[in-house]
């Protein structure tokens, strides 16, 4: 039988480390990732310490909500 584990994360630390430049550079590795597979009518935006993909012009907010192209993009098969 296992043992349980005990972990009381640091809340400073964890928001510290969430809004570091490093952080900040995976996340923008990943947004970008994704906009590629999800192609030209998309865009990465950061917004303070988030990166969000999203349509870039209409054709790309048709394309989303007729394919469900972002959502097809975080996961490629």
């Amino acid at each position: 039988m296992s043992k349980a584990i005990e972990f009381k994360g640091n809340n400073a630390g964890i928001q510290e480390m969430l809004k570091s430049p490093e952080m900040q550079d995976v996340l923008l590795g990943y947004a970008q990732q994704i906009q590629f597979n999800a192609g030209q009518d998309y865009e990465v935006k950061e917004l303070g310490t988030r990166v969000v993909v999203v349509p870039s012009n209409e054709q790309g907010e048709n394309d989303n909500y007729e394919n469900n192209t972002l959502l097809k993009a975080v996961n490629p098969r």
